[in-house]
């Protein structure tokens, strides 16, 4: 059909048209052979008197898409020729063009100033289905403002998504929440807290479910604005969301809980929200064949006990150490160590130096000199911790024969 066009043997509409050029595109040729039909078939439409219309430009902007660096020029060229013969481009459009000219993540605003010009020109519109790919472009739009991280731009897409009935463009389920994903990511991490907070309680969860990593990115806003006490309300918005399990997102959270001491009422409620956090792995355990109970989330829920001041609860975590073989922080050991010696318990720091000691940690023999110097302990309990016998028997011997009969042991 292409060869009888090109002899004038045979008339087509311009679905014929469109639909041959979708055709050529991907035929097995070099970019600029395919450009080339591509002109030759727009050459015959103009021979046949045959109007393109705004799906034959959108097919091959479509096309462009898939020629990378070669297609860009042509891009341009086509939509100043639809421009030029009166036809309004769509939002589809607009999207073709963005995937050709953006196709890289790394990208910078010196790269290509394409996105900005185009939303100078549409700003403010609104806008009509046209084209099956129209719900395409705002999703586009909004992973090139996260790309170039560009606050101002992606606060000019979402105004033009509520311009009118722009709205109905957003798509799907699925890109709805690519869309608001990427969006407020970015404002997480270029916009003020109290602003961001606001957008939060705007957009989640009535206008999207948000992704662990979207959650992950507020603790982080959190934490570079000092506003740690929202933790706990994100724990719960979580959960709410269906990340009770997202093991990422715990460890995130427990980590931030527990890297700084804070004032009483708040370390109550984060020692409130560990526990909780901690029930989830229980969970999984009673679910799982081989239970995952990551290191980094035993030390920061054995520490955000100890600071509450939930003794109880903290020392019960040691055991989970040991069933789980996992190797507890010497910062961990040594806030232990703390405990036991206010509350005046020998047996309690014994534990302590035998935990260590079971997994060889360094910190050990600081932690055995410091039993040594804080409590007041009876030969038995001396005994119980094995190599400290012959620390005992050699009195006031040098520290360097203490750390090799230690050694030896």
């Amino acid at each position: 059909m292409y060869a009888e066009l090109l002899n004038n043997r045979l008339h087509a509409d311009v679905y014929t048209f469109n639909s041959l050029i979708e055709a050529t595109a991907a035929m097995n040729e070099k970019f600029d052979e395919k450009w080339n039909n591509i002109l030759e078939l727009l050459n015959q439409m103009v021979a046949q008197k045959v109007t393109p219309n705004l799906q034959t430009f959108n097919t091959i902007l479509k096309c462009l898409r898939r020629f990378y660096a070669f297609g860009k020029s042509p891009a341009l060229q086509t939509l100043r020729e639809m421009k030029a013969i009166g036809i309004e481009p769509s939002l589809a459009t607009y999207h073709y063009i963005i995937q050709l000219f953006y196709q890289n993540e790394n990208v910078s605003k010196g790269s290509s100033l394409v996105i900005y010009d185009i939303m100078n020109e549409i700003v403010g519109k609104k806008f009509s289905p046209q084209d099956p790919d129209d719900d395409m472009f705002f999703q586009s739009a909004m992973k090139v403002c996260s790309s170039l991280r560009d606050l101002e731009l992606a606060y000019q897409v979402h105004g033009l998504l509520n311009t009118g009935d722009n709205r109905k463009f957003i798509g799907p389920d699925h890109r709805r929440n690519f869309y608001y994903s990427k969006f407020f990511s970015l404002l997480c991490l270029m916009e003020q807290i109290d602003v961001t907070l606001k957008w939060y309680k705007d957009l989640i969860p009535s206008v999207f479910f948000p992704h662990s990593q979207a959650l992950i990115d507020l603790l982080q806003a959190l934490d570079v604005a000092n506003r740690l006490d929202m933790i706990p309300q994100i724990w719960r918005d979580s959960k709410e969301c269906g990340h009770a399990f997202r093991s990422e997102l715990k460890e995130e959270m427990l980590m931030l809980m527990a890297r700084d001491r804070q004032p009483a009422e708040l370390q109550e409620a984060f020692a409130d929200c560990a526990a909780d956090i901690k029930s989830t792995f229980e969970s999984q355990d009673a679910r799982q064949t081989a239970p995952h109970w990551p290191a980094s989330a035993l030390n920061c829920i054995a520490v955000l006990f100890l600071r509450a001041g939930r003794t109880q609860d903290a020392w019960k975590m040691l055991g989970l150490f040991r069933k789980h073989n996992k190797i507890p922080r010497s910062e961990l050991l040594n806030e232990f160590m703390d405990s036991a010696k206010a509350s005046n318990s020998p047996a309690q720091a014994i534990e302590i130096v035998q935990l260590a000691g079971a997994f060889s940690l360094p910190v050990c023999e600081s932690l055995t000199k410091r039993v040594m110097a804080d409590f007041a302990l009876s030969q038995e309990q001396k005994e119980a911790l094995g190599y400290l016998t012959a620390y005992d028997s050699d009195g006031d011997s040098s520290s360097d024969s203490d750390s090799d009969s230690r050694g030896g042991k």
